[in-house]
């Protein structure tokens, strides 16, 4: 008797592991409309994202432009590993600093929100689309011990 429930449990675990798999892979084909240019206005100048396929994964950059002159804000691979999606960005495009990663927690059709509570700020990304071509994103977490938000409205440019 307790080789079959065993089994039966052993069974459970595989199947439930695999659909939650290919819930992560539909997910990540859900996100292939990231792929792209996003620009969004500011006062101070414009911020871009550029998302490409490479491989299995989108890898994307942020940067600021004013005027004439652009800075890179942070690259970012978003990706599975381990069975889960993540979201995982390196700021200032410094190849010395790490990467941060967050998990995808929850996602429908035109929302996904990626978490790591033990990052200091900020502790979630959201990316919500609005047809193909607005996308609002917005990173929130604590700061002196309140929760803070910063929103970018961004519009597709390719």
């Amino acid at each position: 008797m307790k080789i079959k429930h065993a089994i039966c449990l052993v069974f459970v675990l595989l199947v439930t592991n695999q659909v939650i798999q290919a819930q992560a892979v539909q997910t990540q084909q859900q996100l292939q409309v990231l792929i792209g240019s996003w620009k969004m206005q500011t006062q101070k100048g414009e911020i871009w994202e550029r998302w490409q396929q490479e491989k299995q994964q989108l890898k994307g950059v942020s940067f600021s432009v004013k005027a004439k002159d652009s800075t890179l804000l942070e690259d970012v691979i978003l990706g599975m590993h381990n069975g889960k999606l993540y979201y995982a960005p390196r700021t200032n495009g410094d190849a010395e600093s790490k990467r941060v990663y967050f998990t995808l927690v929850k996602s429908t059709a035109t929302r996904f929100e990626f978490e790591n509570l033990q990052h200091d700020f900020p502790q979630r990304i959201v990316y919500q689309f609005f047809g193909t071509d607005s996308l609002h994103a917005w990173i929130e977490g604590p700061i002196n011990g309140s929760i803070q938000q910063q929103h970018y409205y961004y519009k597709r440019v390719q």
